[in-house]
């Protein structure tokens, strides 16, 4: 993991004071497999490419953000503005300069305060399309 940071629906996580480490940016999409495995038999049969092309799965971006605060209520006012900012659809822009249109915000974002308010933290996930925007 390293420091980096990212974009989402036009505000950048630096703009939200957060120090983001990245979990995982996938450089390629997953192909979809259909793959049979045949009873009484070696090996399998491979239908991924059965009409000519290959279909891919959707690319997981995930990312570990954590944030300071002076105060509980301050903690409280960041986390009701980044649960505003992180819900929905928006584009992406990865740390590579990356553009997903339509990437939505995976998973359910939990941040528990620590040090009395005064630290947060919280794992954030986003789903795209197999393939980046052209620019």
């Amino acid at each position: 993991m390293y420091e980096t940071y990212f974009s989402f629906k036009g505000s950048t996580s630096a703009s939200f004071g957060l120090s983001v480490q990245t979990v995982s940016e996938p450089i390629t999409a997953a192909v979809k497999q259909k793959i049979h495995v045949p009873e009484f038999r070696d090996g399998s049969i491979d239908f991924s490419d059965l009409t000519g092309t290959l279909k891919y799965e959707d690319k997981v971006f995930e990312y570990k953000c954590s944030f300071k605060c002076a105060d509980l209520t301050e903690f409280k006012q960041k986390v009701r503005s980044l649960g505003e900012w992180l819900t929905g659809k928006g584009t992406l822009i990865t740390t590579f300069g990356e553009t997903y249109s339509n990437a939505r915000c995976y998973s359910g974002i939990t941040a528990a305060p620590q040090l009395y308010g005064q630290y947060g933290e919280f794992n954030v996930s986003f789903v795209t399309k197999p393939f980046a925007d052209e620019v």
